[in-house]
Formats: structure tokens, sequence, C-alpha cells
């Protein structure tokens, strides 16, 4: 025996994916690239703070008209 008193590495022969730990993606991230994961976060960002700013203005619309 050749590898007496080593330990055995039973992915060595395998193919590479083994090998290779890719990071964890979550389900709602499924089969989207990265670009296009934070490019549809920043339009739910925006319309937040367009939300925001409409009721904003609506309250002090109906405000002034008290």
């Amino acid at each position: 025996m050749k590898n007496k008193g080593k330990r055995v590495n039973v992915l060595e022969g395998r193919t590479k994916e083994w090998g290779e730990i890719k990071p964890r993606q979550y389900r709602s991230r499924q089969g989207r690239s990265d670009s296009r994961y934070i490019e549809t976060f920043k339009v739910l960002v925006a319309a937040g703070i367009i939300f925001v700013a409409a009721m904003g203005i609506y309250f002090f619309i109906n405000l002034i008209n008290l």
C-alpha cells in the first residue's frame, strides 16, 4: 500500500464540482444574477420612497384644507 499512514482523500479522482463549494442561493433568488437582484432591489427602494413622499404630500394637503 502506498498510502500507509496517510488519510485517504475521498474526493480525489472525482469531478471538480465535488471540490468547490458555491455560496448558497436562497429560493427567492433562484436563477437571478447578482446584477439583476440589485437592480430589482433598487426599484423596490425607489417605489418605497415615492410611496412615502406621496403619503406625506397627501397628509400635508389634507392638513392645509382643514
